[in-house]
């Protein structure tokens, strides 16, 4: 029987060194994935910033509950309390009202908190009067609730001034009136701003009507927002904008120095990415505050505010400028998508509206 030759030492050394390479060679390396820059975070002074004024906030709702069989009638109220080392005690200055219009379906305040909050500990009452059940159960459309609540926010307000001229609470400036409305409340709050003269009620310095809605609405009482009035309309690039345009078409009164069309744009740059929808105004049950809040429709709202109440902030609110298109910055440095903004918007070329523009204000 003949053996088998022997190999050299050496080359059984290389044989071992270079096998598993060759047994690995048809795997593809795997690579380590780069993790997504975070959120920009809030800004720390200025519009949308983090500056409160007061520690403190009172929540309190007045007339019948709301998710009743009664009609609803009522309304909350939000004041500030505790006013931080230099401002002014509550019984000494009066504050900025803000009259603030839900979505369908939107009649839970709690929709709205974080924005309510922001309001209200930087030094505005905001007054959110209910005029749908929050009872998402209820039966009723949009046209129904579009028809009704007119005359139900004109009530609230009424009784509301009654209630902080009376007792123990933050008094507010009816020259300092700010109206802002998100999808149906949008609608109704621009009809407000039109009526209000004539109803004999504040009428609103500032309006923002965020992601209107409601094709079934009448739109007519729009002309007669006055002149004096800055108004924004905010929507977003994933949102429709047909009932946008159609308002923004009869503010025929309003000179466009004091007005403009902003739209917020999504961006996928990072971790979680930013979603500009119908929803985005509606930053409460549980989904996230984000640049679009800070720097879209929270910081055009106090830039407003600020520039028609005493005429500060207004290169942030009105005139297509950097300050009013930046968005903030992801973690890595990269600014966030701008705004765009515009006196002439066009009609949407391929979103459509919901048939209930929604049923419902969905989570980011």
């Amino acid at each position: 029987m003949r053996l088998a030759p022997r190999l050299p030492v050496t080359v059984l050394m290389l044989l071992l060194l270079v096998s598993p390479c060759i047994a690995s060679a048809d795997e593809t390396p795997r690579a380590t994935p780069v993790p997504l820059p975070d959120l920009p975070t809030q800004p720390q002074s200025g519009p949308g910033g983090n500056v409160p004024r007061y520690d403190g906030l009172l929540a309190q709702h007045f007339g019948p509950d709301p998710a009743s069989a009664t009609a609803p009638t009522g309304y909350w109220l939000f004041e500030p309390t505790r006013p931080r080392p230099g401002v002014p005690p509550l019984a000494d200055t009066r504050l900025p009202l803000v009259l603030f219009m839900h979505a369908f379906r939107g009649g839970d305040p709690e929709i709205y908190h974080p924005w309510i909050n922001h309001l209200v500990r930087r030094g505005a009452i905001v007054l959110f009067p209910d005029y749908q059940s929050p009872d998402m159960t209820a039966e009723t459309t949009i046209a129904e609730v579009g028809q009704e609540a007119p005359s139900l926010i004109r009530r609230a307000l009424r009784d509301a001034l009654a209630e902080l001229a009376s007792g123990d609470h933050a008094q507010p400036d009816l020259t300092r009136v700010a109206v802002v409305g998100h999808s149906l409340g949008a609608v109704l709050a621009a009809d407000y701003t039109g009526t209000a003269g004539r109803e004999s009620l504040p009428v609103p310095a500032a309006l923002l009507l965020a992601t209107p809605a409601c094709r079934a609405c009448g739109l007519s009482a729009v002309t007669g927002i006055p002149p004096t009035t800055r108004v924004l309309v905010v929507v977003g690039d994933e949102a429709d904008e047909t009932v946008a345009t159609r308002l923004w078409a009869q503010m025929s009164a309003v000179p466009r120095t004091h007005r403009d069309y902003v739209r917020l744009r999504s961006d996928a740059h990072g971790d979680p990415p930013l979603e500009a929808d119908h929803a985005q105004p509606g930053a409460g049950m549980g989904a996230s505050v984000d640049a679009l809040d800070w720097y879209g429709t929270w910081k055009l709202l106090d830039a407003l505010m600020a520039c028609a109440f005493v005429g500060e902030w207004c290169p942030f609110a009105l005139g297509d400028t950097p300050e009013q298109r930046f968005m903030g910055l992801w973690s890595d440095g990269v600014p966030v998508r701008e705004a765009i903004v515009t006196d002439a918007p066009g009609l949407p070329t391929a979103a459509t509206e919901p048939a209930s523009v929604p049923a419902t204000i969905p989570a980011r």
